[in-house]
């Protein structure tokens, strides 16, 4: 399952990960908009090892930091220096921790094509998330 929406959430407990506790304490009360939410696995900030997919709420590395660095700064350095953001790339928040404001609002087809958001290796017409 992957939906590319449009909404926004606040970040409402401390997120699992392999940032220092410190760092991930930081993202709490933050509200970040939501670029997608989809139930694939993502991989660890530091190790690079894969987690197993739950559904997650995936915000932009680049938004997520600038959003960051305004509160704390000292956490957003953290991220900056161990190389991020990844151009492209989104961190995943996952369903017990935000919470999301309203009903986020599935970008439709063509939109998402004009942004370039169909899956790379998938037919576009055969992809789950372009099916309305």
């Amino acid at each position: 399952m992957i939906k590319f929406v449009t909404g926004r959430m606040i970040i409402t407990s401390v997120p699992s990960g392999e940032a220092p506790l410190e760092v991930r304490k930081a993202w709490v009360g933050l509200e970040m908009p939501i670029n997608c939410i989809h139930d694939f696995g993502c991989l660890g900030v530091l190790t690079g090892k894969p987690s197993e997919g739950q559904i997650r709420y995936w915000v932009s590395q680049d938004e997520a930091l600038q959003i960051l660095n305004k509160v704390h700064p000292d956490a957003a350095t953290w991220w900056y220096q161990h190389g991020y953001p990844h151009f492209g790339n989104s961190f995943g928040f996952l369903e017990n921790e935000i919470r999301v404001f309203g009903d986020p609002q599935e970008l439709p087809r063509e939109y998402r094509q004009f942004l370039g958001l169909l899956e790379v290796g998938v037919g576009a017409s055969d992809h789950p998330s372009n099916q309305n």
